[in-house]
Formats: structure tokens, C-alpha cells, sequence
């Protein structure tokens, strides 16, 4: 399937202060090492991260990402079935940490017959060097690959909206963290 807007840009969706929290709390939750291993051999996936699931002091962070997601979906003419938001990951990558090319979708829908429909990656800060995020459209270019890689340059409080098959990266991080809060949107598998 190929769409007229293969991702969406929004900016400002979180004031500084709510930024701050979100930083705050995913910091003081469980972080674990974000490990993925392609074939068992080389790494994918190389960051700290945590889960902050929806509860009465969260509940405004979902509020604000759903509404968000609504107007998107709808703006960018996705117009994708949905019924559920995974809970949101919060993302720490330092220097040399990164998460090669990957798309957020699963091979088989979960067990409730769901499947990720659209993900989004809100950047948190843009105190840091490297770490671009990279997104691979689907649009046949002029010339073959030119302009096919999209490379997302570090802003804070801009996020990120995409459908979830589609293929993106973080690059290394060569200095400073970077922080964000990642989303996945699921729905019944398309149809």
C-alpha cells in the first residue's frame, strides 16, 4: 500500500515541564538493557529502556499521544482501524548505542488477534550528536534510491508518526543522550 503522507511530523505535542516528567519517570522506572539480536549473531538493537503503562499518574501522557495519534491518522488520510495503544517505551540511548533498520510490526498478530498499526517516536531532547532517525518510504523516486531514506534530524518535542510496517533506524548516538517515548497504535490486521 503506498500513501500520499508516509509518515507525519507534529511538533509541541508536550509542554517543557511535561517533557521533564516524562524524562523523570522513565528514568526512576526498571531501565533494562534494549538488546535485539539479528540472526543471534549481531546486535539490532543496542539502548536502556522502560515501560510506563497507563495508570492515574501516566494517564495524562496517554491522553495527550492518543489525541495525537487521532488527528494524525486522520491528516495524513492513513484512516487506519484502531482500538488499542501498547504501553508507551521510554528510550535512553547513550554514545554508540543505536537500533539498526527494523519495522515495529510482527510477523503474527498478538494472541487477542491485534496487530501494530501505526508507531510513533517522540524525541525528547536534541542536547546530543548523532542519533538521527532514518525512515525508509515506499515512494518510487526519480532516480532509483534517491531520496528513499529520509533522515529525521534530532528536534525536541518532535514526533514521529508512521505506519508500523514500515522500515527505520536510530543511528548511533556519538555524544550526549537521547531520550524518547515510543508508541505502537494496534488495531484488527488489515484487510
Amino acid at each position: 500500500m503506498i500513501y500520499q503522507q508516509e509518515y507525519f511530523e507534529a511538533n509541541n505535542i508536550l509542554t517543557e515541564e511535561e517533557i521533564q516528567k516524562i524524562i523523570d519517570i522513565g528514568e526512576s522506572s526498571n531501565l533494562q538493557e534494549g538488546e535485539i539480536y539479528q540472526q543471534g549473531k549481531t546486535k539490532a538493537r543496542n539502548s536502556h529502556i522502560s515501560f510506563i503503562g497507563n495508570n492515574l499518574q501516566t494517564k495524562w501522557i496517554y491522553d495527550k499521544f492518543i489525541a495525537a495519534v487521532r488527528l494524525t491518522n486522520k491528516a495524513a488520510n492513513w484512516n487506519f482501524h484502531h482500538s488499542e495503544i501498547e504501553n508507551l517505551q521510554f528510550t535512553k540511548y547513550g554514545p554508540g548505542q543505536h537500533y539498526d533498520w527494523h519495522t515495529d510490526q510482527h510477523i503474527k498478530p498478538y494472541p487477542n488477534g491485534l496487530t501494530r498499526k501505526m508507531s510513533f517516536s517522540c524525541l525528547l531532547n536534541d542536547d546530543y550528536e548523532g542519533g538521527n532517525f532514518l525512515i525508509e518510504t515506499r515512494v518510487k523516486p526519480v532516480v532509483p534510491y534517491e531520496k528513499r531514506i529520509h533522515t529525521i534530524l534530532p528536534k525536541k518535542n518532535l514526533t514521529i508518526f508512521f505506519p508500523s510496517f514500515m522500515f527505520h533506524k536510530v543511528e548511533p548516538v556519538t555524544k550526549g543522550m537521547r531520550y524518547s517515548l515510543v508508541g505502537w497504535i494496534c488495531g484488527t490486521p488489515f484487510k
